[in-house]
């Protein structure tokens, strides 16, 4: 994490009532120089590589409602860097109540393909150990 702070304060509607939410703004470190060997293979280069969060936390349940996200890289044959945006809304929230397991299956549409992702993000330092 780079830098994190609190923007404003601002309402959100969820669950058919405003919440009050504090906008909280987080700027990552950049790790371009960290590609693993498979995404530098696939001509992938993170040298560009930036990500920024914006997320809605509720004030008193501290529920994040709505985030969006930005990250920008370089991506195989192309001379600009991508931009990469991403929005969820929580419309609705139910906490501690059970979950039907239906809610956890998956159909691809026909003539998906599965990709490993991980393979083209930077691989993270270790943590340092302290010494006993």
């Amino acid at each position: 994490m780079k830098e994190a702070k609190i923007l404003r304060s601002e309402k959100v509607h969820v669950n058919g009532a405003d919440a009050d939410c504090w906008v909280v703004s987080l700027e990552y470190e950049s790790s371009g120089s960290e590609v693993t060997a498979e995404a530098q293979a696939a001509g992938f280069s993170l040298s560009d590589f930036a990500h920024s969060k914006t997320l809605w936390v509720d004030k008193n349940r501290y529920l994040v409602y709505r985030e969006d996200s930005i990250t920008k890289m370089s991506m195989p044959n192309t001379n600009t860097p991508t931009n990469m945006k991403q929005s969820s809304k929580v419309e609705s929230f139910t906490v501690n109540d059970p979950v039907s397991p239906d809610v956890f299956q998956f159909a691809p549409p026909p003539g998906a393909k599965e990709i490993d992702e991980s393979k083209f993000m930077p691989k993270a330092k270790e943590a340092p150990q302290t010494p006993k």
